[in-house]
């Protein structure tokens, strides 16, 4: 359902689209550490939907 809402956002001309992620759930328990996977899946997910969105990297 989601994966077909941005692409029907994306032909609309959507061009924004924000991902919620909230610390308690990536931070890893018992470590001083954040779980960076779940964060670049949600941003992945986001991405292979909207092809059109310019990548760049910094």
């Amino acid at each position: 359902m989601a994966s077909r809402n941005l692409s029907n956002f994306t032909r609309a001309g959507v061009r924004l689209f924000q991902v919620d992620v909230y610390l308690e759930d990536i931070w890893l328990k018992d470590r001083d550490l954040l779980d960076m996977a779940k964060v670049r899946r949600q941003v992945r997910g986001v991405l292979d939907q909207c092809s059109s969105v310019r990548r760049h990297r910094e």
